[in-house]
């Protein structure tokens, strides 16, 4: 199985990551590439995931409505996410500072 490459470009100033997958022939993929958006919503943060890919299958993946589709890889993939970012939380939560 090959190594994966991921170029990742952080865009601060607008909250944004842009990722590119380097070695897409490597790993059977024609292209994959996308973004991630964060946007304040309240006391909480919008993330939104755009992503743009073709391989062998893809089509059959999207459309896979069990386990192993699309929908549950990424379902999956965002609770485990949302589960790293709550353990990391507190280390990045900044106190307010009463004068």
């Amino acid at each position: 199985m090959s190594k994966i490459f991921w170029q990742t470009t952080v865009i601060p100033e607008l909250y944004r990551l842009e990722f590119k997958l380097l070695n897409a022939e490597d790993c059977r993929h024609d292209f994959q590439h996308g973004t991630i958006q964060l946007n304040p919503a309240g006391s909480y943060t919008k993330i939104t995931q755009v992503a743009f890919f073709n391989f062998a299958g893809a089509s059959v993946w999207v459309k896979c409505p069990w386990y192993g589709g699309m929908k549950s890889t990424l379902t999956k993939m965002a609770k485990w996410e949302q589960k790293a970012a709550s353990r990391y939380k507190p280390k990045f939560v900044v106190a307010a500072v009463i004068h």
